[in-house]
């Protein structure tokens, strides 16, 4: 046999058994962020964790509010003993307002001590509203500086005050049209107008009779003055004595 019959044999056997398995494709490596965890989102921020949570609750007036009204709402943030303060919390700067509310007053935060420890802070605002219907208070920040770091303590969310109109509703509201002008009216002489006119006639007479004695004063006074001037000698008797 020849050899090159006998490398077609080696040919064919290598076929009738199998080829070798192709090769595994290399994987891409891997890119360095695709490898680490997704980062977890950064917690809510909370006035604090654990067993020293605070806490703030809004006080608002139960009876109902007309336009105009004012109303006292009373802000109070309890700081467990747990809680350790590093410092006085800074109660939100106002600057006129709160919401759809108006600020009219707003007290320095006053500090206390429970039986439990805890501290107490409270602020008293008066608050008033223009406009009839639901007014929203939006949540309000509170830092709270402690131990850790400071951290935010909100007000409550869903605050509202409700406020009614004044003017009747319904079928009396209806009946409301403003008036026209009335005409001029003669108003009359009351006692006062006579009473100043009097003062004002008295006073204008005490004037003139002050200035007339000024001149009498001025008259008389010039009167002495000449009398008590020398008379010049007769002209007979200067010649002589020349």
């Amino acid at each position: 046999m020849s050899l090159s019959v006998a490398r077609f044999f080696v040919l064919l056997c290598g076929v009738a058994t199998g080829l070798p398995a192709a090769p595994a494709p290399i994987a891409a490596p891997a890119s360095p962020l695709a490898a680490r965890p997704a980062a977890a989102p950064p917690p809510a921020t909370a006035a604090c964790r654990g067993a020293g949570c605070t806490s703030v609750t809004v006080t608002l007036p139960a009876r109902a509010l007309t336009v105009g009204d004012q109303a006292a709402a009373v802000i109070a943030l309890r700081v467990p003993a747990a809680a350790r303060l590093a410092g006085e919390p800074r109660f939100p700067a106002w600057r006129g307002a709160w919401g759809e509310a108006e600020v009219r007053r707003e007290d320095e935060p006053r500090r206390s001590t429970g039986p439990d420890g805890a501290v107490v802070y409270t602020q008293r605002l008066v608050l008033a509203a223009f406009h009839p219907g639901k007014l929203e208070l939006p949540p309000a920040a509170i830092a709270v500086p402690l131990g850790a770091g400071t951290v935010q303590a909100w007000t409550p969310a869903g605050l509202a005050l409700a406020v009614r109109s004044v003017l009747p509703a319904g079928a009396a509201a209806k009946d409301l049209r403003p008036k026209p002008p009335a005409p001029l009216r003669q108003l009359p002489l009351g006692a006062a107008f006579f009473w100043t006119l009097a003062i004002l006639a008295a006073a204008a007479a005490a004037g003139i009779w002050a200035l007339w004695r000024r001149a009498r004063r001025r008259q008389s006074t010039a009167g002495a003055a000449a009398a008590v001037r020398p008379l010049l000698a007769p002209l007979p008797e200067l010649l002589a004595a020349l």
